[in-house]
């Protein structure tokens, strides 16, 4: 059980990592190039909003009309006066209002019976996935209707986006409002509620120009919702031009390939130079690090935490108990400091830790927080955690950690890349510079504000460092521009080669005063890709930029430029209860952030009790793979699963996708279904993985991860699962099976299913590759038989008088599945042992690095 004081201390920073604001000049609008795509054109568009309010498309009303006038929200039918026309499947909603406001509710109508699933905020940093309902702060609405005499649903979708007034009138007021929606149950249907606001009451409109996209299509099953949000989100960055889609931007491939470790869940804020070596040593034993994040902890900041005294790596760790060194009990002071504490944080947590964001505990809690516990709680935020500290100025490496830019420069370049041959390296700051900002001349201390909506999701926004404290920051653009410039060419001249740049969500309370949110977010981000363009740039246009914390719509629809981000909140090493969520999250939210930018699943630890799953899930996710390992603590089969003995990843070719029998199925709760994902090895083979996530979830009403029943799950899996996978799938085609661990091989039809079961927390990888023939005999390489996704191993296959080539990566056990034994194998050109049982040719690619494999049936 975890002590009074350190739930006091958890609870009250359990939304530390904002930079956020109140500045004292009005903030600009960022000016954003238009992307160059081709207008989605439709022969014959028809008006989707009707007189009365429904939102039909395509014969199939997709918004409904309530009957009643719901208090305090205005009908879609009275400000839709634009009656947008309906194209390829989707259009637009734009407001228009009598008066002029900074805020505003509209009710879009119900949603049609059926399947709901949501993607909204639980966090100010974060998203995930509800089932069944829409919470506050949903970005993303998505209905499976029901099935119609011809066996087909309707399915549609709602995405709030950024508004503003109409770009043609006033090029100023694009996108200076944010839209999220939210959900009334009335008589078991869902009433959405739109909520459009500036987040400054000084910023009011009339027009909201594109404040919401609603689209729709028929299908036989939910695989078609994939292509749904991609048709959508390419026509909303074609009307707004304030980002780009991922699939006209290029993923930075230094961040992606190969394996990468992060020092954050090692050493939290304490990392330096030699544990960073001594990692990398222990790591190397087992397979060589290809990419280096260096998280919090490596700058010099304006003061420096007393290091036995910091709690903030614990805090974030969530579940360990405060220091007990703390205070002193023979000190009388520090005795009724602590007596003070207990008490205080008794009552935190009795009555306002995961009680209701309305409640009259956590009302009383924030007026004691503001008020007489202002002082006392900001004075232990500054002497015990990091929160509240900012870059120092001008940026610098911390001095006694990495020896100042001269030290980190030589121990990046000589050291990581050098001798551990490390390919790229990558370094942490917050979106301010630092958790509290960054004192840079001009920089001003800025106090957060919070939307209303954002304060019932996370009340805690209201007490913690960055509100009470403030921080420090530039307000001007060519302020926030210098921060980035100058932070960015400091680490490019260390031999950085890009930056993890986190807590970005929290800019969003920037505008409060002085312009909006949406316009602070363009300011922050326009000068974040702009100085990673310059110094952070590859020669396929990618930019060595990862965003992190940064789920609210007015980050994601900013990323012009930037094509990675994480999928979902952290992985927390020593918290159980979300362990499995956190599998979940990742995948759902994907359906969101994969539109924008190229999910990156978190890192992980090795040598963990969930290691296997997490392991699994991020070799076939399309994204990154790493880990963050203690030195020495590492499990050499999960590694050597992951990555070969120089570090190289098996990446699938795409993003890992949601099965369309799964999709709309609450896969925490059901206990029927498993979360089942397919992701592409090219054009002719997939990865699927199956996982037993049944228990895990997120308490909305509570704030926090839970835990519930988690059994043996029997389920199944069939090649057409992985057609969400491709562009287009072959029903006639026949595949080619084998599944990780069990060695079972089989040849499956489209829809030939076989049947499993899967452990509480087990999980089942899949190789698929559809067959060949060469000479009457069916054929089809797998891979590397001995990792979690050894069929992107293979690299290509080709058919020639001599044979079948296979271009594959070693080392390893490598397989192909054949209809009979081949007569001959050679590996570049020597002939080799190969054996054959169960329609499997298996043989050992020795070498490192490219290899081509010659099989003949002759």
């Amino acid at each position: 059980m975890m002590s009074p004081l350190w739930l006091l201390l958890l609870a009250a920073t359990s939304a530390l990592r904002p930079p956020v604001n109140r500045p004292g000049t009005a903030l600009n609008s960022a000016t954003l190039p238009l992307p160059q795509q081709e207008p989605l054109r439709d022969a014959t568009p028809a008006t989707a909003v009707r007189d009365d309010g429904a939102v039909v498309l395509g014969g199939d009303t997709v918004l409904e009309p309530a009957r009643s006038r719901r208090r305090g929200a205005t009908k879609l039918a009275d400000v839709e006066t634009a009656r947008e026309t309906a194209r390829n499947g989707g259009c637009f909603l734009s407001f228009s209002l009598r008066k002029a406001k900074s805020k505003v509710d509209v009710d879009l109508g119900l949603l049609p019976p059926g399947r709901i699933l949501s993607i909204a905020r639980n966090k100010r940093w974060w998203i995930t996935p509800a089932f069944g309902e829409v919470p506050i702060e949903s970005q993303a609405v998505l209905v499976e209707g029901e099935e119609d005499d011809d066996g087909l649903r309707t399915y549609s979708l709602v995405l709030p986006l950024l508004a503003g007034q109409d770009p043609a009138r006033l090029q100023d007021g694009r996108h200076a409002f944010r839209c999220a929606v939210r959900g009334e149950t009335e008589n078991d249907r869902i009433r959405l509620i739109a909520r459009v606001e500036s987040g400054d009451p000084n910023v009011r409109a009339r027009e909201f120009d594109g404040a919401a996209y609603v689209a729709a299509t028929k299908a036989t099953d939910a695989g078609c919702v994939h292509a749904l949000l991609e048709k959508a989100v390419q026509a909303i960055a074609q009307r707004k031009g304030s980002f780009r889609p991922l699939s006209r931007k290029a993923p930075p491939q230094g961040m992606v390939q190969g394996l990468g470790w992060c020092t954050w869940d090692a050493f939290y804020s304490s990392v330096d130079q030699n544990k960073i070596e001594e990692g990398l040593r222990t790591l190397a034993e087992i397979s060589s690090v290809r990419r280096l994040i260096v998280d919090d902890g490596w700058m010099r900041l304006d003061r420096d935490t007393d290091e036995d005294l910091n709690l903030s790596g614990e805090i974030l760790k969530a579940d360990e108990m405060v220091n007990p060194d703390i205070y002193d009990d023979s000190d009388v002071l520090a005795g009724a400091k602590r007596r003070f504490a207990e008490t205080v944080g008794g009552m935190y947590a009795k009555h306002v830790e995961r009680a209701p964001a309305d409640s009259f505990g956590v009302r009383l809690w924030r007026l004691l927080a503001t008020t007489i516990l202002k002082g006392p709680l900001v004075h232990f935020f500054d002497e015990s955690t990091d929160f509240t500290k900012a870059l120092a100025w001008p940026p610098e490496p911390h001095p006694s950690k990495f020896g100042g830019e001269a030290g980190f420069t030589a121990f990046i370049k000589d050291t990581v890349k050098s001798e551990y041959g490390v390919d790229h390296v990558a370094c942490w700051h917050a979106a301010a510079g630092y958790w509290g900002g960054v004192d840079s001349p001009g920089a001003e201390v800025l106090r957060a504000k919070p939307t209303d909506q954002l304060r019932k999701v996370e009340p805690a926004i209201d007490w913690d460092p960055a509100t009470l404290g403030g921080v420090k920051t530039p307000t001007d653009p060519p302020g926030i521009n210098k921060v980035y410039d100058e932070l960015y060419a400091t680490l490019k001249r260390c031999g950085v080669d890009g930056v993890k740049a986190d807590a970005q969500s929290g800019v969003g309370a920037l505008g409060d005063g002085h312009g909006g949110g949406p316009r602070a977010v363009a300011l922050f981000v326009g000068a974040m890709e702009k100085a990673g363009s310059k110094h952070f740039a590859s020669d396929d246009g990618s930019i060595s930029v990862s965003n992190c914390m940064c789920h609210s719509t007015e980050n994601l629809y900013r990323y012009f430029d930037s094509a990675i981000a994480r999928a979902s909140d952290d992985f927390y090493p020593r918290e159980p209860e979300s362990w499995l969520w956190h599998l979940t999250a990742c995948a759902y939210n994907s359906l969101l952030i994969g539109q924008v930018a190229l999910p990156d699943w978190d890192m992980f630890q090795s040598r963990h009790p969930a290691a296997w799953p997490h392991a699994a899930a991020r070799a076939a996710s399309g994204g990154p793979v790493t880990v963050s390992d203690a030195p020495g603590e590492h499990d050499a089969e999960v590694l050597r699963a992951l990555a070969l003995p120089d570090g190289t990843t098996l990446g699938a070719t795409g993003s890992a996708r949601l099965c369309a029998d799964c999709l709309f199925r609450d896969v925490s709760h059901d206990g029927v279904t498993a979360l089942k994902l397919a992701a592409p090895n090219g054009d002719e083979a997939a990865v699927l993985g199956l996982y037993n996530v049944q228990g895990g979830h997120w308490r909305r009403d509570e704030r926090r991860f839970a835990f519930g029943e988690n059994a043996t799950l029997a389920c199944s899996y069939k090649p057409r699962d992985a057609s969400v996978a491709f562009d287009a799938f072959d029903e006639n085609a026949r595949w080619a099976s084998y599944e990780f661990r069990s060695n079972a091989v089989r040849v499956l039809g489209a829809d030939d299913s076989v049947k499993l079961t899967l452990d509480p927390a087990g999980f089942r990888v899949v190789a698929l590759r559809r067959l060949r023939a060469w000479k009457g005999v069916a054929y089809a390489p797998l891979g590397l038989l001995d990792m979690l996704n050894g069929g992107g191993a293979v690299l290509s296959c080709d058919e020639g008088a001599d044979g079948v080539r296979v271009n594959a990566r070693g080392p390893g056990r490598f397989g192909v599945y054949a209809e009979r034994a081949p007569v001959s194998v050679t590996v570049d050109g020597a002939r080799v042992d190969a054996a054959f049982a169960d329609g499997l040719v298996t043989l050992d690619l020795a070498a490192a690095g490219e290899r081509e494999v010659v099989l003949s049936w002759e």
